[in-house]
């Protein structure tokens, strides 16, 4: 290493005595964390000192005292190594946080098959999807004794409609197959009742994104935000990047529920799907600055969790069909709760139609659900004072058009991407 200079020196004691005189700066060094604040009191320390080369990081700075000990305060130095010593606890833990989990939801194992669900207790019912039915697209849907919500809307269907619908009560798991074996709906309970708090976060971050688009829709009976790649309204298509300053969080809950979807449904679900986004070349979801493949970080109550190496996830009241990609859409209902007393807890609403394969699926907090976009579908009036809220994961075809389009543009490049493509 070259010798240092007297001017150097005199910098480098100017820089960590600024450091030392900083009450937040150590408290931060004795909690063993050093965050966007301390980074930044770490540059401005730097400028501050004009020195040759600022630390970009904790471990810039760490390296730099490593270099340099005789220089730093003796409290500074003392500190730093409580905060090694910290840190590593604090990493180990984290790990093992990771690591229960990622084993607690499955999230390391591959999708099972329809058979080894039904060995380890989910139903299987055989049924006929049919798209032969008197029941338009555009009737507004209704749970029997909740004809009342719909008062002057014509037409209507209040379900179960006879004895031949099947109801899937809201504690039950099953997977509906048709001919050959095909799976056409498929809905599974609990799969994160082994870590509540998380369902609170996911639940806290999907409010606050509904906040922030608040009266953005004020005749619409809830509220829809979407995140990720988008083609923008109908009238002037666009390629760009929803984006909203919680964006790291966002990211975060729907890259969990793309993996927790894909290990808890069935490959016979998972592996088309996947196929169908491959063959479809479309970006992971991503925001705006931040358009890597992988890493997602969950801020939880007992800090955050970075999943440096995990996937992120793809790019993306009345009877409908929709027009996706992929054979199947992808949600996890993470509440349903009554917030008003008054309410009948059995006639809440919110509950997911099949109206091809006639099935009613009640609704329920922690709920994964698969199924066939392209048969009639829906979800019944919502009673008022009741919440329902979670994640979807689609593949509309537009957003697929869209990408192509913008991805012919001169010069358009995902990595770089920073606004959008008309």
């Amino acid at each position: 290493m070259p010798k240092q200079t007297a001017q150097q020196k005199k910098a480098l004691e100017d820089f960590f005595s600024a450091l030392a005189a900083s009450g937040d700066f150590m408290a931060a060094l004795a909690s063993g964390t050093l965050g966007d604040k301390e980074l930044a009191q770490i540059q401005l320390a730097g400028q501050g000192a004009q020195l040759a080369l600022v630390p970009r990081d904790a471990k810039d700075f760490l390296r730099l005292l490593t270099h340099h000990p005789m220089v730093a305060p003796a409290t500074l130095s003392t500190a730093v190594a409580h905060y090694k010593y910290q840190h590593k606890s604090i990493t180990n833990s984290h790990r093992q946080q990771k690591r229960s989990l990622a084993e607690a939801l499955g999230l390391k194992k591959d999708p099972c098959s329809c058979k080894e669900l039904q060995a380890q207790g989910v139903h299987i019912i055989y049924c006929s999807q049919s798209d032969d039915t008197p029941f338009k697209c555009g009737t507004t849907l209704v749970d029997q004794g909740n004809e009342g919500l719909v008062k002057g809307c014509e037409p209507i269907l209040a379900v179960p409609a006879d004895d031949t619908w099947y109801v899937v009560p809201p504690g039950a798991s099953v997977i509906f197959l048709g001919a050959e074996g095909k799976v056409e709906l498929v809905v599974l309970r609990h799969c994160c009742a082994a870590w509540p708090n998380l369902i609170d976060y996911v639940n806290e971050v999907i409010a606050k994104a509904v906040e922030d688009c608040h009266n953005c829709c004020p005749n619409h009976g809830g509220t829809l935000v979407q995140y990720g790649w988008n083609a923008g309204p109908c009238h002037a298509r666009i390629f760009g990047l929803e984006c909203a300053e919680c964006d790291r969080k966002i990211l975060g809950v729907f890259a969990l529920s793309w993996n927790l979807l894909t290990a808890a449904l069935p490959k016979e679900v998972i592996e088309p799907t996947l196929a169908a986004i491959a063959a479809a070349d479309l970006p992971v979801m991503a925001s705006q600055g931040n358009v890597q493949d992988t890493r997602y970080q969950l801020q939880l109550p007992g800090g955050p969790l970075t999943f440096n190496t995990a996937e992120r996830a793809p790019a993306e009241g009345t009877i409908h069909t929709d027009k996706l990609f992929a054979p199947y859409a992808l949600n996890w209902v993470t509440q349903h709760e009554v917030k008003d007393g008054q309410v009948n807890p059995q006639l809440t609403g919110g509950n997911y139609v099949d109206v091809s394969l006639r099935v009613v699926v009640k609704c329920a907090t922690d709920t994964i659900m698969t199924m066939c976009p392209k048969f009639k579908h829906g979800t019944t009036v919502s009673c008022p004072g009741v919440l329902r809220q979670g994640t979807a994961i689609n593949f509309s075809t537009h957003i697929k058009v869209a990408y192509a389009k913008a991805a012919e543009k001169e010069g358009f490049d995902l990595k770089t991407f920073q606004g959008p493509v008309a």
